[in-house]
């Protein structure tokens, strides 16, 4: 009888507290929990936004830096009192630069051309190269940079290498999700033309006539219009 009056006094007082001190127990735990689970996202968005402001930052200074070599590439082709070789200096010192940027291709693009305006071939097609590599594949510039590079290995005088730009140029011609085709073509046709192999040359423009001279969304291509230009001196 009085065992069973204990065991009741249990349940009814200490039985209930204990089950308090357990729920807020647990309660404190899971608060804790969510509080860190918080302060992490918190910390991961910052870190998020400081990197993609540093990021900001850094893609506004390469494009000033790389405005800065443009401006000496352009006095350089305009012949104005500008060097090719500081040309080539500037945009290489560039590229080391900011060489994880986005626009490290162009620097490496100009690099390469700055080269081979001094008559540096070799040394050009390995920028063009390394350039082309870490262009992004989705680039509309992709197809033009790889033109560039079949027209500069083709003026090799080499029969080797001047063969090997010659068949690129032709897959570059032949390739249709090549947004730059038709100056592929034009080029394709040219070289013809500068071999005296006037029927090939003449059926190579006529194609690229017929796919470029009306397009329903651009309008004429240059590269066409030009190729009607020499299809009316051949006839």
């Amino acid at each position: 009888m009085k065992y069973d009056l204990i065991k009741k006094w249990y349940r009814v007082v200490i039985e209930p507290y204990i089950k308090e001190i357990q729920s807020s127990i647990w309660s404190y735990r899971y608060s804790r929990q969510i509080t860190i689970i918080l302060m992490l996202i918190l910390l991961g968005a910052t870190g998020f936004w400081c990197y993609r402001w540093w990021q900001r930052q850094q893609e506004a200074i390469t494009q000033k830096a790389l405005s800065e070599c443009l401006y000496a590439y352009q006095a350089a082709f305009q012949d104005k009192d500008e060097s090719w070789a500081n040309v080539t200096m500037l945009f290489n010192v560039g590229y080391e630069q900011h060489s994880s940027s986005s626009l490290a291709p162009y620097f490496l693009i100009f690099y390469a051309d700055a080269l081979f305006k001094q008559g540096k071939r070799n040394e050009a097609l390995e920028k063009f190269d390394e350039a082309i590599k870490i262009v992004p594949s989705d680039s509309p510039l992709l197809f033009l940079y790889k033109t560039k590079r079949a027209l500069i290995q083709m003026d090799d005088e080499e029969h080797t290498g001047r063969d090997e730009g010659l068949q690129e140029l032709k897959l570059l011609a032949e390739n249709e999700e090549n947004k730059n085709r038709d100056m592929a073509l034009y080029y394709l046709g040219l070289y013809y033309w500068a071999q005296d192999n006037v029927k090939e040359a003449q059926a190579i423009w006529q194609k690229l006539v017929n796919d470029f001279f009306t397009h329903e969304k651009i309008g004429s291509s240059p590269w066409a219009v030009l190729a009607r230009t020499k299809l009316e001196q051949i006839v």
